[in-house]
Parts: C-alpha cells; structure tokens; sequence
C-alpha cells in the first residue's frame, strides 16, 4: 500500500520522558545554565560527600553536556547508594538507549517498572527500546499497556502509530497520531512529530491516489 511512503516517517520511535527520542529527562533548575548547574551540584558534593541527589543531578549535567560516560558513572554513583532511586534509573536507563546499548536500557526500563507497575510512561519507554531491539511484537504489548492505564500517554500513541505505519497500516497509524495532537503539549517535540508524520502520510496517499488514475 502507497509505495511512496517509504522513508517519509520522521521517526522510528519516540520514548524515555522528555518528549521524544530516548534522551533522559533531566531535572532543570529554574533558570540556570548548564554551566551554573555543574558548579552548583559540584559544590553540593563537597559540602556532603554523601549526596545521592548531587550525584543525580551531576549525571544530568554531563548528559546535557554529551559526555555520556560521565553521566552514566554518575548516575550509577547515586544507585549503588540507593537502588530505588527511579529517577535516576530511569535516566540511565534513557542513556543506555541513547548510546545504543538496548540490552541494558531494557534491563533498567524493567527494573523500574518492578517498583512502578503502573507507570505509563515506563512502559511506554520500554516499548520503545523493546521496538528499537526488533521485539516489535513486545513493544506494542508494552504501548497498550501504557494506554490502558494512562490512555492520554502521548509517547505511548505516537509509538503505535509507529509500529501501525511500519506495517503498511496507515489509516490506524494516522488515527494514533492524530490521538497525539489532542492531549500532547501544542509545540512539544511529540506533536510536532505526530504532526509532520500526519503530514508525510496525507501527502504520499495523495501522491499515490493521483498515480493510480493515470
């Protein structure tokens, strides 16, 4: 079905809670720069070497400064000092995915869904790196699950519409991307997405209609 179509997608998939991609979602201080941030959790881990948030937070400073292999010390620093610091694991969980290590962004999704079953958002992640490792069949379990229990989850619908685009089955991909521009932010990275997909879709079916009548 609309041959044309090949290749418009913007996206393969969209996951870990930043409104797209697999970037963690680290927590911005109002108003500080990168810069700023990095000195102040510096200077909150000397003045307590025992700080499990300082640690947490300097692995979101390397992040954001694309030194990934800082920011994973980092955030496993915090977990060996405390194991159910979620927002930590799921960070580093988004990273591993980031850096392309699947096996092991898989493995920490799950882990945090062990002490958050019903996070939509979770699961929505996992499918997200379940489907970048081929487990396309396990993605999508992991995106309806996602919905079931937050059926407003934007990442979660924009990923069906994925993996129904994928198939050849635009009609119900376009249905989940259009469930996207309803409850995401306007000018999120998810709508935004949705959107030009919406677009890419509508267009190639345009496309492929006109051909078939000459």
């Amino acid at each position: 079905m609309w041959p044309l179509l090949a290749g418009l997608l913007v996206a393969s998939a969209f996951g870990v809670g930043c409104g797209g991609g697999s970037q963690p979602v680290p927590d911005v201080d109002q108003g500080l720069t990168v810069g700023e941030r990095l000195i102040k959790y510096q200077d909150e881990l000397r003045e307590n070497p025992d700080s499990i948030e300082a640690r947490y937070q300097l692995g979101n400073v390397n992040f954001d400064l694309g030194k990934f292999k800082e920011a994973m010390e980092w955030y496993e620093a915090a977990l060996e000092r405390d194991p159910d610091h979620m927002r930590a694991r799921a960070n580093l969980a988004g990273l591993l995915q980031e850096m392309g290590e699947l096996g092991g962004a898989i493995r920490e999704y799950r882990r945090v869904l062990e002490k958050s079953p019903k996070d939509a958002r979770a699961h929505s992640n996992l499918g997200n790196a379940l489907y970048a490792n081929g487990q396309v069949a396990e993605a999508v379990d992991e995106f309806r699950r996602a919905l079931e229990l937050d059926p407003n989850e934007p990442h979660a619908h924009y990923n069906l519409g994925v993996t129904f685009a994928d198939e050849g089955f635009y009609d119900e991909a376009l249905l989940e991307w259009r469930k996207v521009l309803e409850v995401a932010s306007p000018g999120s990275s998810v709508a935004a997405a949705a959107e030009a997909n919406i677009r890419a879709v509508e267009r190639a079916k345009t496309t492929y209609e006109a051909s078939s009548r000459e």
